[in-house]
């Protein structure tokens, strides 16, 4: 297999080339987490189910939806705050920024303020994640590159695109499983208190503790501190490698 390396040359790449990566690079395995936890709480589904049987409106449910798209414009502020800090801290911020609006969930109820002030802190607190993600890859990769590996920037999209699916999968199948196990009936009027505490948890605890998960996964997270020596070194190899071949050209 070929890959095409970042000065436009290909590489050539076999298994062993993709085992080294996967084994030598603990740091894809952090942001193949953070990919699986969002589109795990993203496909879940408990939206409707809330605002049905807790809430009791499901008309509320688009009004918070808009609300969490407040947050979005917050993303003009992130490379100042990256040059002053870190992609993975911007994160890390985001992930406990998230959890506390999904901890507000548990206690709203149909409580339009409580939740419109969840929706503000889930929302602000995913676009760090949603926008900034290829980043940590780019830093993975350079990574590779420091440790004497290639790149392998289409290996590690890999993984996180496989995580993204398995999160996905099963953020969208859970949902059945847990609500039939805690006695959920279609019926209003029959559903029972069980039930009805599984829809409130899935709704905020469940998406809360997992990402404080992630917060603490990112603290494992290095790279952000290594990259001005990791570049430093890669450019230099860079250039020593140029001179020499532009050297045996010339001879």
């Amino acid at each position: 297999m070929d890959v095409v390396d970042e000065n436009g040359e290909k590489e050539k790449v076999n298994f062993r080339d993709v085992k080294k990566v996967l084994t030598r690079n603990p740091y894809i395995y952090i942001v193949a987490l953070i990919m699986f936890v969002s589109n795990f709480v993203m496909n879940m589904g408990v939206n409707v189910y809330y605002f049905t049987y807790v809430a009791r409106d499901v008309s509320k449910m688009g009004i918070i939806s808009a609300i969490q798209m407040i947050g979005i414009p917050a993303v003009i502020i992130f490379p100042a705050v990256i040059k002053r800090f870190s992609t993975a801290k911007l994160m890390f911020v985001g992930c406990f920024v998230s959890a506390f609006g999904y901890a507000i969930n548990f206690f709203a109820g149909g409580n339009m303020v409580l939740l419109g002030i969840a929706a503000v802190c889930y929302g602000v607190g995913s676009v760090p994640i949603s926008m900034l993600i290829n980043l940590l890859i780019i830093e993975c990769a350079s990574f590779n590159e420091w440790k004497g590996m290639q790149r392998m920037e289409g290996t590690l999209g890999c993984v996180t695109g496989f995580a993204t699916k398995i999160g996905s999968s099963i953020g969208a199948g859970v949902l059945g499983v847990l609500l039939s196990a805690s006695g959920y009936v279609g019926d209003m009027s029959l559903i029972p208190d069980s039930a009805v505490m599984m829809i409130r948890s899935l709704f905020s605890i469940v998406p809360a503790v997992l990402w404080v998960v992630v917060a603490a996964s990112l603290l494992l997270y290095k790279l952000d501190k290594l990259m001005p020596q990791i570049k430093t070194d890669n450019e230099e190899r860079r250039k020593a490698i140029a001179e020499k071949t532009t050297g045996q050209q010339e001879g």
